[in-house]
């Protein structure tokens, strides 16, 4: 997986790692259970991300 340095610096992640697992949380449920993006804010220095599973 290749994922831009822009784009984890700009996401701000506590780790990597933590980034890659939510990656493969939302890939492998975007399928199985119907993920909608309901709000995604950057109220400081760290975005906050809310998704609906259904």
């Amino acid at each position: 997986m290749k994922i831009d340095d822009k784009v984890i610096s700009e996401a701000k992640p506590d780790s990597y790692w933590q980034l890659l697992i939510m990656l493969g949380i939302l890939e492998s449920s975007y399928n199985k259970y119907g993920v909608k993006l309901m709000e995604y804010q950057v109220p400081s220095y760290f975005g906050m991300m809310v998704a609906l599973l259904s």
